[in-house]
Formats: C-alpha cells, structure tokens, sequence
C-alpha cells in the first residue's frame, strides 16, 4: 500500500522526509533501493547491523544510500580509516590464518572475531574458576575494557546491574563510498 501511494505522488505533493529503515539483511537492501528507484531522496537512517558497506550497501546501490545516517561502536571491514590499523592487521592475519576461505568483506566475520576475543579476556579472568557462577560474575565486571575491533574510545563495560557492552556510538555519515565520522563519541540509550 505504502509503495503505490508513493509511486503515485505528483512532483508538487509532499512526502515524507526521514526514513527510518528499522529492517535487518537483505530487506534493509531492498528498502534503500526501491526508495531510490522512488526518486524518494528521504533522509535515512540505518541501525547498526543493516549499515555493511559490502553486504548491505552495495547490493542497494551506494548512490542510493548516500547520505544515509547510522552510528557504530565497531571499525568498519574494508575501510580505508583502518587499512594500516594493527587491530585490523591482526583481524585479517587471523582470518588467512585459520578461515582463509572467509569473506573478510563481511563485517560479521569481523564482529565474530571481536567477540571472540571478548570472550577470552573473560575465560582468562575466570583463571581456574570455569564455573557458571564465576564466568558471570567476571562478564559483568567488565571495566574499560578495550577491544580491537571497536573504534579508539569505545569499550566495554558491564555490571551486575547492566549487561549491555557496548553504551557509546560514533555517528555517522555515508558519502556514497564509505561511512565519514560525523563526531566524536556519543551515548547509546
């Protein structure tokens, strides 16, 4: 209904300004394309797991998502920001190292990676103490805790009381290419 009303305006009627694209894969592909195809030049937002370059954005046509608003706590896989980072270094020795068949284009395998070694640095502050009681009790004392997958400033902390990791964000903007920082840090609420 939404797409015939929208096909069906007149260049002098008026629509809708923001898009909110509050989907996930390949429907977040499909939705900044058809808007595209709409000629609807909306300002779009995107949450964090529908904002891939390669995986999201390319299949949606990157002129067709130009402009499009998000925020990330992550590096972005492919972007020249991180090209000579160690962090990311270290992420695309793992992947030839152990999943040398990996698309090291997909922000997930990046994502995985991250978490994994989130992960060891709670097994590690278990020590010998692998029980379930102890494995939660160091996962919600997490302080500070920096990451390499995560951009600079941006860690981990949890507490009994708050399991969320991540509660900061960069905004940011796509040129049509790539996401441009558009500040510093920001809380995540």
């Amino acid at each position: 209904m939404a797409h015939s009303r929208l096909a069906g305006r007149g260049a002098g009627e008026h629509q809708s300004n923001v898009f909110l694209n509050a989907s996930t894969g390949k429907f977040t592909s499909q939705a900044i394309r058809k808007a595209g195809e709409l000629g609807w030049r909306a300002q779009q937002f995107l949450p964090i797991g529908s904002n891939f370059v390669p995986t999201i954005l390319k299949p949606a046509g990157l002129d067709n998502a130009k402009g499009a608003i998000s925020a990330t706590p992550t590096k972005s896989v492919g972007d020249p920001e991180w090209a000579n980072d160690p962090a990311y270094l270290e992420w695309l020795a793992f992947m030839k190292k152990y999943y040398p068949d990996g698309d090291i284009e997909d922000q997930l395998n990046f994502t995985g990676w991250n978490i994994a070694v989130l992960m060891t640095k709670v097994l590690e502050a278990c020590g010998n103490d692998l029980s379930r009681q102890n494995i939660m009790k160091q996962a919600t004392a997490l302080k500070n805790v920096a990451l390499p997958g995560l951009i600079p400033g941006i860690t981990v902390n949890t507490s009994p009381d708050d399991y969320r990791l991540i509660t900061s964000l960069r905004p940011q903007r796509f040129d049509g290419e790539r996401w441009v920082p558009m500040s510093g840090t920001m809380a995540a609420q």
